[in-house]
């Protein structure tokens, strides 16, 4: 299949899947979401497949949702706006459900919807550049892609409820604190600590 604005590849057992639009901070189009979904879905029915690495092109991880899309939908143009935020939902359920562990690779400043995808994943493996932010109050949005049910998970309602409302950044090291990635590591060495990773679940049975 032809991918938009992702790349895509299976090497050992290990599949990876490249946000690429660096241009744009690989912001969340909807082809780039289409895109995502469908390698998901080849990701849980290949069976050869042990385990997925999602990481981001050149400068981020993700910078959220597309600012022009957002602005379009505040001027009236709601469809395209609606029709984003439910793939972008329909993408977190993806990889929730998969039946592989999935390793977000993270890096640059994040923010958004780019922040809560990397959440769904089952590990957070982030370069040492890392900062995000949960910008949604900056735009008087509500966060989406589960980001208010994965913050109150993983960090009790105090502090997501901090997170969300003061929309505050959080560096790598925070992050590491607090519990939101697994695992911090010089930048140049971010894609050899989530391969690492995910050898060791190729290597495990089932």
């Amino acid at each position: 299949m032809d991918y938009t604005e992702i790349k895509y590849y299976v090497q050992e057992g290990i599949a990876s899947i490249v946000l690429n639009s660096p241009q744009n901070l690989n912001a969340l189009t909807v082809p780039m979401v289409d895109s995502l979904i469908a390698a998901l879905d080849d990701c849980d029915e290949d069976y050869n497949i042990k385990a997925v690495i999602i990481s981001g092109e050149g400068n981020s991880f993700s910078a959220g949702g597309d600012i022009r899309m957002m602005l379009r939908g505040l001027e009236g143009d709601m469809k395209e706006l609606r029709l984003a935020v439910r793939k972008v939902s329909l993408a977190a359920l993806r990889i929730r459900n998969l039946r592989k562990p999935v390793i977000a690779a993270v890096h640059g400043n994040m923010a958004g919807a780019g922040v809560n995808l990397a959440l769904t994943c089952d590990f957070r493996i982030a370069a040492d550049n890392l900062k995000f932010i949960q910008a949604f109050v900056n735009l008087g949005l509500v966060p989406d892609c589960g980001g208010t049910f994965l913050l109150t998970r993983l960090l009790g309602i105090a502090r997501a409820t901090e997170l969300i409302m003061t929309g505050r950044p959080v560096t790598a090291r925070e992050a590491l604190e607090l519990g939101l990635v697994n695992q911090v590591v010089p930048l140049q060495d971010l894609s050899q600590a989530a391969k690492e990773m995910a050898i060791r679940f190729t290597k495990m049975p089932g």
